[in-house]
């Protein structure tokens, strides 16, 4: 958009403080207790690694729809890359919490990723194609990190056999 790129961060007048602690308990804590510490477990006894993790971050895309529209400048057209954008980035976003969960088995890996995501939110300033750049990204690290952890699991499996 021809701008810096700090001019898109604006701390405006909320407080740093408040917004951290928000940030940190409204939606991370809260919804990793649910999403990765219960959900998690019961679609990983039925699926395997992957169909697991996509339905778990299909069912945390839509927990967020409501978000969507109410919390979302993006009436026009752009609403259709925007959740498209959500769809793909919560889902991958979950399959990368859960191989961090399946080596270490630790929520709070799961509650300072949620948390990272969205105190950036906060102070971001941003039209649809940061969105875009964003779903890019994240369809081509997951794979990558998906066949990162099947090697290792494979290489695990060698040395235990």
């Amino acid at each position: 958009m021809g701008k810096p790129m700090l001019s898109y961060i604006n701390f405006g007048i909320t407080a740093l403080p408040l917004s951290i602690f928000l940030s940190f308990t409204s939606g991370p804590t809260g919804e990793e207790l649910g999403w990765r510490g219960f959900m998690r477990e019961e679609f990983n006894k039925k699926y395997d690694f992957l169909k697991s993790s996509v339905c778990q971050g299909l069912v945390w895309c839509f927990w967020h729809t409501l978000l969507w529209v109410v919390d979302s400048e993006f009436t026009d057209w752009r609403a259709v890359p925007y959740v498209i954008s959500n769809i793909v980035v919560i889902t991958c976003m979950t399959v990368l919490m859960n191989i961090f969960l399946e080596r270490h088995n630790n929520l709070i890996y799961s509650v300072l990723l949620h948390f990272g995501f969205n105190i950036i939110y906060v102070f971001l300033e941003a039209d649809i194609g940061f969105f875009i750049i964003l779903t890019i990204l994240y369809l081509l690290i997951t794979p990558f990190a998906v066949l990162a952890r099947n090697r290792l699991a494979k290489i695990h499996k060698k040395r235990k056999i």
